[in-house]
């Protein structure tokens, strides 16, 4: 039975730590009275972080501080954290502006032990994100009755790393210490992240691995974007419903299988294999699956693309009004907004910015207005500063 370790990492955020810590006495862990939790400090910070995980009693095992001297960055101190993984077997590692859910641990324990032997995945995450930081827009997985869904993204608020998992990560890392993080393949918004950025390096990893993360379909933590290292200002735009069960749930994990539900890529698309094999009219082609119309031409290698662009002419078409966008290919939704066209007739060019009336109405009919402009605007801001 692995059972993590958790390791929080903090460096300037004496009241975010206090918070999260808080978080963590409340939660449940089944049982278990031999819970290592590591506070790992870096250095350079307010003399009060320390005071505060001095100051925090855990009843759940050991706890230990690790004050580095000098400051590492976020980056590498993620890195640093990471590397507990091996040391204790696997390690859940939670940033300080986070809260867990008080199911977070147990969530965890069972995704880490159902998954033990899936080779193709990379981690677990314990965020349920509702947004695609790539197009600006909502995301949501297809509902399945499942607890989870898989995606070719790491996450980096709130996710736990088998010895395996993070082995596999340190190898390719040592074998490309200075990756292209230029390619195709790696969307547009994270080129643009900053060399701080661990996430981009392992999205790197991931996509060169044909790797996957395993995702909550309700969130097991939730981001209160405090100002720090991430943010010059608090944001609230990653704030997201935690899973708060009166009694302990009984979690149902999806087997993982490249024709089975609920497989997305590093663009928050559906991946086409389960696509082609959820929808009849799409049984017989080979396409590139590009719904929030941010793919550019150079990541596209298929004959055909379904796609929300403008396009020459399709071979059949969906409307765009089902949640999320993939369902309104699965049941067939008549309309044009999506059209299955062959590559060389789609206008790559009106990409997401210049956009449509269409994508707003879209996404303003499930989500707030008011939210979805904050959460549009911040991240169109933040993302430049990660």
């Amino acid at each position: 039975m692995i059972r993590p370790a958790i390791v929080v990492a903090a460096f300037n955020r004496p009241a975010s730590l206090h918070r999260l810590l808080g978080s963590l006495a409340a939660a449940r862990y089944d049982g278990a009275s031999e819970i290592d939790l590591t506070i790992s400090i870096d250095g350079g910070g307010p003399a009060e972080t320390r005071t505060v995980a001095e100051a925090f009693d855990w009843r759940h095992g050991r706890k230990r501080l690790r004050c580095f001297e000098q400051n590492l960055g976020l980056r590498n101190h993620i890195l640093a954290c990471g590397d507990l993984a091996s040391e204790f077997g696997a390690a859940i590692v939670l940033e300080d502006d986070l809260f867990v859910s008080p199911h977070f641990y147990c969530y965890a324990v069972a995704a880490l032990n159902h998954y033990v032997d899936e080779d193709r995945l990379a981690g677990v995450a314990l965020f349920s994100p509702e947004f695609n930081e790539t197009a600006l827009q909502p995301f949501r997985p297809l509902a399945t009755g499942d607890d989870a869904y898989f995606q070719a993204l790491p996450c980096s608020y709130g996710q736990a790393w088998s010895r395996r998992h993070w082995q596999g990560f340190r190898d390719w890392y040592a074998r490309h210490p200075h990756p292209d993080l230029r390619g195709p393949a790696i969307p547009t918004n994270v080129k643009a992240w900053s060399d701080r950025s661990w996430k981009k390096l392992f999205l790197a990893y991931m996509i060169e691995a044909g790797k996957y993360f395993v995702y909550p379909t309700v969130s097991l933590t939730t981001n209160f974007g405090d100002s720090g290292a991430n943010y010059k200002r608090s944001v609230n735009y990653w704030q997201v419903p935690i899973r708060s069960d009166a009694v302990e749930p009984a979690f149902r994990f999806p087997i993982f299988s490249q024709r089975g539900p609920c497989i997305y890529d590093a663009w928050c698309e559906a991946e086409s294999e389960w696509l082609r094999a959820a929808c009849n009219g799409l049984a017989d082609f080979d396409f590139t699956v590009d719904l929030y119309g941010t793919r550019p031409r150079a990541a596209v290698a298929t004959p055909h693309v379904l796609t929300v662009r403008r396009v020459r002419r399709s071979v059949c078409g969906y409307g765009l009004t089902m949640v999320p966008r993939e369902a309104n290919a699965i049941y067939a939704v008549d309309g044009g907004a999506i059209a299955l066209a062959e590559t060389a007739d789609v206008d790559f060019r009106t990409a997401f910015v210049s956009a449509t009336l269409r994508e707003r109405r879209y996404a303003h009919s499930y989500l707030i207005a008011k939210r979805l402009a904050v959460m549009s605007l911040g991240a169109f801001a933040a993302r430049w500063r990660r």
